[in-house]
């Protein structure tokens, strides 16, 4: 409690030096703006608790970053929803699309392609007609 010292040397310690003018304390808690920094040791707890109904990645990191901070929440997060069952199997994937294939013309202007296309500040419509083989 009686300040913070010139330079940190120990690794462990860094994250915390680098927020040292924005950590409080409150009622015995240190705070980092709102969020309560957890010691290593309830931090498994911590992301237990988050955890629990499988959120997912975004929103397990929405949650902890309303409430709690610790250096490397996010990657302990990410390590955890990577190696979690559950949520590799419920996370959102795109749905397969089957390729569509246009039918060949079979007469002369029977298809026309149309799109825009921009080249040095310039804007040129391009167009292309399905041409029949013999």
């Amino acid at each position: 409690m009686s300040g913070w010292p010139g330079h940190c040397g120990e690794p462990k310690c860094q994250p915390y030096f680098l927020h040292r003018h924005e950590l409080t304390v409150e009622d015995g808690c240190i705070l980092w703006g709102r969020r309560v920094v957890i010691p290593s040791g309830p931090q498994h707890h911590m992301l237990s608790e988050l955890h629990e109904c499988h959120p997912g990645m975004s929103r397990m990191k929405a949650l902890a970053r309303s409430f709690e901070w610790w250096p490397g929440l996010d990657q302990d997060i990410k390590n955890l929803v990577g190696f979690c069952i559950t949520c590799s199997a419920t996370q959102r994937s795109p749905k397969p699309v089957p390729l569509l294939l246009w039918p060949w013309a079979t007469e002369p202007w029977q298809r026309i392609h149309v799109d825009f296309c921009e080249i040095k500040g310039q804007t040129f419509l391009l167009w292309l007609t399905a041409i029949l083989n013999g």
